[in-house]
């Protein structure tokens, strides 16, 4: 996870940001044996941090390999 602001990358955030965002992997409630998963799903939990001052968009980007 890294964070973008005015188009400059700035270093990864680790999990003692508070706009670190948790990824699960999610489809069977099993640990993931394989990638692609089939009929699976990421879950991401947004940060409450990532809503202070009300933006008015977030963006998210994906990169599938």
């Amino acid at each position: 996870m890294r964070l973008w602001k005015d188009g400059k990358e700035i270093t990864p955030l680790d999990e003692k940001s508070p706009l670190w965002t948790d990824i699960r992997i999610g489809g069977d409630g099993k640990p993931a044996k394989e990638l692609p998963l089939k009929d699976g799903y990421f879950e991401m939990t947004l940060p409450q941090a990532l809503c202070e001052g009300n933006p008015k968009s977030i963006t998210v980007n994906w990169i599938d390999f």
